[in-house]
């Protein structure tokens, strides 16, 4: 029996990640990402990038469908950052916790594309210069979110890269993001 058993484990410990990894019910991770940010602010429109990160967990379903729970965050990138000095906004971020629905379909030696559709409730931030004088603004707003990528595991880690597009009104954002996760 002993035998049998170290047998066992010496043979799974060999097995593909894809076969070990298809009972994973939940998964971890993180985005980084950069994009086009426009922001209609007081009847202004504003366009510039913007630099954005997100954490996220997610819980599936069944095997190839999930519930995932995400906060991200964003702010001004380079150039807008330099066209804002001449700008009466500056400093504009958003951030805020999403849920959205998540389906995967595998592909060969570990790949996958994925799509993901959800709500968010973002809170954006900015400064407006008006008169002289300097003013902090805040606006929450829920919105709507799509994503869709390519994903690539290997057991337990994974690394993507999605396309995503984020509205509600205020802002909306189109963004291509990196990321690492680990399923657990």
């Amino acid at each position: 029996m002993k035998k049998f058993m170290l047998a066992s484990t010496i043979l799974w410990g060999f097995l593909p990640p894809s076969f070990a990894s298809e009972n994973f019910k939940n998964n971890i991770g993180l985005n980084l990402g950069y994009g086009q940010l426009t922001a209609k602010i007081q009847g202004e429109k504003r366009e510039g990038d913007d630099f954005s990160g997100e954490i996220f967990y997610r819980r599936y379903v069944e095997s190839k469908w999930g519930v995932e729970l995400g906060y991200k965050a964003g702010f001004d990138g380079v150039n807008s950052i330099l066209i804002s000095q001449l700008d009466e906004i500056k400093d504009l971020s958003y951030s805020g916790p999403r849920l959205s629905l998540y389906g995967e379909y595998p592909l060969a030696l570990g790949f996958n594309i994925y799509g993901k559709t959800g709500l968010t409730f973002y809170e954006t931030t900015y400064k407006r210069k008006k008169d002289g004088l300097v003013s902090e603004v805040r606006d929450s707003n829920v919105g709507g979110e799509l994503t869709t990528g390519l994903g690539w595991s290997y057991g337990h880690i994974g690394m993507h890269i999605e396309a995503n597009y984020m509205r509600d009104s205020v802002i909306s954002n189109k963004t291509v993001m990196f990321g690492l996760d680990i399923k657990f």
